[in-house]
């Protein structure tokens, strides 16, 4: 985890660097490029012609989102909380299940002594007639 953090960390700061450096030292590094026109071309197409920057909350909510995302799935596959609910949900089955057994003896024992009942009165009125 701490080896994956570190990595992510200097990958991401590796990136600031290239944007940072590559914003300050644009004029030399425009000269390099093959068609640097293309790329000035791209840049304000997208800045102005799109107009990107009114998707800035847009973007920050999406990413914020996507964020979330992965650290609630990334927390709940750590935390093993699927396996706690499972066993969790398995114990209240199998209570449940003891109970309803419970619940059917009892119902079988209580019909034994109504069909006993039962003939005790079809035997008295046997008899009676």
């Amino acid at each position: 985890m701490q080896k994956r953090r570190s990595t992510l960390l200097i990958v991401g700061a590796a990136l600031a660097l290239v944007v940072i450096l590559g914003a300050i030292f644009w004029s030399r590094v425009r000269l390099w490029l093959p068609h640097p026109n293309l790329i000035t071309a791209w840049f304000r197409y997208l800045v102005i012609d799109l107009n990107i920057g009114r998707w800035g909350p847009v973007a920050t909510l999406l990413l914020v989102a996507i964020i979330e995302l992965v650290w609630a799935l990334n927390l709940g596959r750590r935390s093993n909380t699927f396996d706690r609910q499972w066993t969790r949900l398995e114990r209240m089955h199998s209570r449940e299940t003891e109970v309803l057994n419970q619940e059917v003896a009892l119902l079988k024992e209580e019909r034994r002594a109504l069909r006993g009942e039962l003939e005790l009165r079809e035997d008295l009125i046997g008899e009676e007639k």
